[in-house]
């Protein structure tokens, strides 16, 4: 029906660290109906006093064909500066619970509806005490398919909408102000993930076939690229080439050196303080024949022809700020 444990334990290093760790967990199960809990408490004390405290709790009944549930989960971090009360900014803390409905019987065929809302804290520095920074929901709807062992099919589609509730803490602006040039108390965004995968068998086995595909959209740090230099010749990539002879260098006049020994640039990635919103298309085909399945017991030049397989492997992954990307087959390389 159901059980209940708790565990206690300690490290101490005398004069340099000690800790304490407590443990707890729970599960209890009644006609359809399940409830578990997991968490634990790790309170240190060492260069810097620290607290950790994580635990999930869920509970589900089983009505008719579906299983309805609620899950929790949080995770709080807590570093202190020294022996003091003063917040690192290092710690961090993070919660979110779901409600889902499932069908009950997921051994084959089944599907997963759920609603998932998250919100992190980050440390804020004046008052002392970690200030939520960000909340998200999530909703998502799965499906599998997999009662026939030779084809089988999962997908996953979610919707995402983000909101910064604190702006001074993340440093980020997303939603109507993309590029970040207006400082808003409060912004949103939402984005889009959707995967598709199957996996199936043919002619007794011989030809194994997998395909993935992915798209989604979001926002993501805006990166400025500068060229470093100059450098010795040779430890760099790229060359200036002054094309307007005006003696300023510009983006546009950097150009990967003919040989190795005179490249004096090299190319660096740094982010900004600026959101553009980016979309991604992952297609991923692999197509693997064995002949050895039927011809284990052949003679020959069927037998030698056992002893071979072959695997073909395609990968497709694009990121664009273009929002015609759902096919994985066109490339626009200027976007």
């Amino acid at each position: 029906m159901g059980k209940i444990s708790y565990s206690v334990s300690g490290y101490q290093d005398v004069g340099s660290y000690e800790g304490l760790n407590n443990s707890l967990f729970g599960v209890f199960k009644h006609r359809g109906f399940d409830a578990r809990a997991r968490g634990s408490y790790l309170n240190s004390e060492g260069d810097n006093v620290t607290t950790f405290l994580r635990y999930n709790a869920l509970v589900s009944q089983k009505i008719w064909k579906l299983r309805l549930g609620l899950e929790t989960d949080e995770e709080n971090s807590q570093k202190f500066i020294g022996k003091s009360d003063t917040l690192s900014s290092s710690s961090c803390r993070w919660t979110w619970w779901q409600a889902y409905v499932e069908n009950a019987d997921s051994s084959g065929n089944g599907y997963k509806v759920s609603y998932l809302t998250r919100t992190d804290y980050l440390p804020d520095l004046t008052f002392n005490y970690l200030k939520s920074a960000s909340q998200s929901e999530d909703l998502s709807f799965e499906l599998f398919l997999q009662s026939n062992p030779y084809h089988q099919f999962l997908t996953k589609l979610t919707y995402r909408k983000l909101n910064i509730l604190d702006s001074a803490i993340i440093r980020s602006n997303p939603g109507e102000n993309i590029q970040g040039r207006v400082d808003f108390n409060t912004a949103r965004d939402e984005s889009f993930l959707g995967k598709l995968d199957y996996r199936g068998l043919f002619i007794k086995r011989l030809v194994t076939w997998q395909s993935y595909y992915e798209v989604g959209s979001g926002l993501e740090i805006k990166q400025e690229v500068v060229y470093q230099g100059p450098l010795d010749p040779g430890q760099g990539n790229y060359v200036w080439n002054d094309l307007n002879d005006d003696g300023i260098q510009q983006k546009n006049e950097f150009f990967i050196a003919p040989t190795s020994g005179e490249g004096i640039y090299n190319r660096v990635f740094l982010p900004s303080n600026e959101y553009e919103r980016a979309y991604t298309n992952i297609f991923n085909q692999v197509i693997f024949i064995k002949p050895e399945v039927l011809l284990a017991n052949a003679d020959g030049f069927g037998k030698i022809v056992s002893l071979f397989s072959d695997r073909l492997t395609y990968r497709i992954d694009k990121k664009s700020n273009e929002e015609n990307v759902y096919n994985p087959f066109v490339f626009n390389f200027e976007s």
